[in-house]
């Protein structure tokens, strides 16, 4: 009977110091840190396009809204980065992750959106404060089509020269040798409506380990089908904070002790000692 009463006691123990329910930590650019309470400003995004030679060459990091399409002639890509190194010590267990992003246009046509992780090697990219498709929009040191950070190099139909390439090449981020893993894709039936939102429910969150500790390259946005148009999203550099891309993380907290309970507990096992 004894013994039968030390492993309920212990039992309730347990359960009432590791019992502590999940938690959703929001990630966005203009809010708050979730943990910090500061501002955040870790979100990074950049479009790149291959839609000419010179705009393989430009950044676009500063433009308040971004491209995903696959035609034949224009390839058009997005990548992101957030700064989640806040949540370290916060967490037990990630349950989810997902990114939400907030529709500025539908293309006419339906397809997929892929989210890739991008590879260690391209971890280097730099957002930049490229806005319009014009010779002046030559940032080097900043992410385009051709390098994760451009060279030197500037002028209408500048190389990319000194630059560092992605892992695949000039490639966008979109080659194989640019992705680690595809953990997310949404179907796009061409009927959403501007102002809504998807969301792209990761399949895999072992990663989030890495991206705590401050090892991020990020992810990379690309479409298959998406042709007739491109599909529109709204930036980081929105105006409007609300409709700003989301990383949304589900995840249940380190349980923190109850004095007042575990004092109790403790007392009620010390007498179940005392009356063997």
């Amino acid at each position: 009977m004894k013994t039968r009463s030390r492993t309920v006691v212990g039992w309730i123990f347990l359960t009432l110091a590791g019992h502590v329910s999940a938690a959703v930590a929001v990630y966005q650019d203009g809010g708050n840190d979730p943990f910090t309470g500061l501002a955040y400003s870790g979100a990074e995004d950049a479009f790149l396009t291959n839609r000419n030679d010179e705009q393989k060459n430009q950044n676009f990091g500063a433009r308040t809204q971004f491209y995903v399409r696959d035609h034949s002639a224009v390839t058009e890509n997005t990548v992101m980065r957030f700064d989640v190194t806040s949540l370290a010590g916060e967490y037990e267990t990630i349950n989810s992750v997902v990114l939400r992003v907030y529709l500025g246009a539908v293309p006419p046509d339906d397809g997929t959106v892929s989210l890739s992780l991008l590879v260690a090697a391209n971890q280097g990219w730099v957002e930049g404060a490229g806005v319009a498709s014009d010779v002046s929009n030559y940032f080097p040191g900043t992410v385009t089509w051709n390098e994760i950070q451009r060279g030197t190099q500037t002028g209408a139909g500048a190389p990319n020269g000194s630059g560092e390439e992605w892992a695949g090449g000039n490639t966008g981020g979109g080659a194989a040798a640019d992705q680690d893993a595809t953990v997310a894709t949404v179907t796009i039936s061409g009927t959403e409506l501007a102002g809504s939102y998807i969301d792209f429910v990761f399949t895999d969150t072992a990663f989030m380990k890495n991206w705590v500790s401050g090892d991020n390259p990020g992810f990379v946005l690309t479409s298959n089908g998406i042709d007739a148009g491109s599909l529109v999203i709204n930036s980081s550099e929105a105006a409007d904070q609300g409709v700003r891309p989301e990383l949304r993380i589900d995840y249940d907290p380190i349980p923190e002790p109850i004095p007042g309970i575990l004092g109790g507990l403790a007392w009620m096992l010390l007498l179940f000692r005392r009356r063997r």
